[in-house]
């Protein structure tokens, strides 16, 4: 998103900014679901507790999908369920932005601690259904698990290996 995005207060603006990535993905993720009932993947479709997230390049500042349906896109996200009527849907509340960096920290976390993919999203879901406990990014949720999130051991070995790389292109040229 660009700075206008970014640092507008205008509704209007911010949904025009948001609909080739987040209505994108939301629409699409709802035809997902009605492919999957419709290829009678019964105990797949009936499940009520559907979550989407939508990992983006750079953070978007939108909140969770409940702020972003009641803020920004309730018109726009209306007329996907219009949609998917018959079918099972994603709830606002089920709906979570992260960046890719959030997303590396979460499989860290998930690997070397003893939580669940989806106990980390009923957590988020929990705190943000309070204005207390509610959070304006996702990597506030990953923060709260009294953790010290660190760069992915996968992340830092290929890290140093290009390091490695250039010290010995560095010495050879000596």
């Amino acid at each position: 998103m660009n700075s206008q995005g970014k640092t507008t207060h205008s509704t209007e603006i911010l949904r025009h900014k948001t609909k080739n990535s987040i209505l994108k993905a939301i629409a699409q993720s709802h035809d997902v679901i009605q492919q999957i009932t419709n290829n009678k993947t019964e105990e797949i479709a009936a499940n009520k507790n559907n979550y989407l997230i939508v990992v983006t390049f750079k953070e978007l500042y939108l909140g969770n999908g409940q702020t972003y349906y009641e803020a920004i896109a309730k018109a726009k996200m209306d007329t996907i369920y219009e949609n998917q009527r018959g079918y099972s849907r994603i709830p606002p509340e089920n709906m979570f932005f992260m960046t890719i960096d959030d997303l590396d920290i979460l499989a860290d976390l998930l690997k070397k601690k003893s939580y669940t993919f989806p106990d980390i999203l009923e957590m988020a879901k929990k705190n943000d259904s309070r204005q207390e406990s509610k959070k304006f990014t996702f990597s506030q949720h990953i923060y709260t698990l009294h953790t010290t999130p660190q760069t992915p051991d996968y992340l830092m070995l290929e890290k140093n290996s290009i390091f490695d790389r250039i010290k010995q292109n560095v010495s050879d040229t000596r």
